[in-house]
């Protein structure tokens, strides 16, 4: 995008976090037939949640948030339904934390064992060409520091953004074997969720937006209002508290 056309993408964003678990019996097949074979790799994980997280920014506020996700069902189900949510967004930015090496190539793994097409934010084709021109925004690459790659987990902790409050991924194998798809699905949205407040922290120092403390605080009062029950509520609300708090320190500094 041009300086000039910023506001279309700077307002408009979809922000994607999944969860998967490995396929032994496609890697049990393969397995077989090398004696030296690789261990387990992306090839082999099937998604069994993914977590949406639409923000909207209209005339400098936030003016639209919408959290969804698509827990424990079948990949045949799962993805259809997760495509659908992509292609009804055409003109919204897909933003991710580490989706071009996590995300992307698990889902076309998806798309082509499914026989469905990927929408246009998961081509590969889109991650190249003008840095803010992409359709897919990896967090993870823009905020690369020389050579390397920092977990969400790091940059939420500098941040003081609430991050892994229902757990970490590495439990999401164990949850899956015991059909506890709703704490899967709080795993997924409680990144998500950090990735949003990350974005908006992001395009603050860019200059793409303004206030974005003040969006973080909108942002995270109309999670709180969702009517669904999580784990990760009351850490939301600290962190709102917190937030809140700080604004008002910021703006008495200023009056002074």
């Amino acid at each position: 995008m041009s300086n000039q056309s910023s506001t279309r993408p700077a307002g408009q964003f979809l922000i994607l976090d999944t969860e998967s678990i490995w396929d032994w019996i496609a890697y049990d097949r393969y397995a077989a037939t090398d004696r030296k074979a690789a261990p387990p790799r992306w090839t082999t994980r099937k998604i069994v949640s993914a977590s949406l997280l639409d923000l909207r920014i209209d005339d400098g506020e936030l003016s639209h948030v919408a959290l969804k996700s698509l827990p424990g069902c079948s990949e045949e189900t799962l993805i259809p339904q997760l495509f659908d949510e992509l292609l009804i967004r055409p003109d919204h930015q897909l933003v991710t934390f580490g989706g071009l090496n996590a995300e992307q190539p698990i889902l076309e793994m998806a798309a082509m064992r499914l026989h469905r097409k990927l929408p246009r934010a998961l081509r590969k084709s889109e991650r190249f060409g003008r840095f803010d021109d992409y359709r897919h925004l990896d967090l993870a690459k823009a905020l690369k520091g020389g050579g390397s790659y920092c977990h969400l987990a790091e940059i939420a902790s500098a941040l003081d953004l609430p991050f892994k409050c229902a757990g970490s991924a590495d439990r999401v194998e164990h949850l899956a074997s015991s059909g506890r798809w709703k704490a899967i699905t709080e795993i997924s949205e409680i990144d998500t969720i950090s990735t949003g407040l990350l974005l908006l922290a992001w395009l603050g120092a860019n200059g793409s937006i303004e206030h974005p403390l003040a969006k973080q605080i909108s942002l995270l009062t109309r999670l709180m209002q969702r009517q669904e029950p999580a784990s990760y509520i009351g850490d939301l609300r600290a962190t709102r508290d917190e937030m809140t708090n700080r604004l008002c320190v910021e703006a008495s500094q200023a009056a002074a």
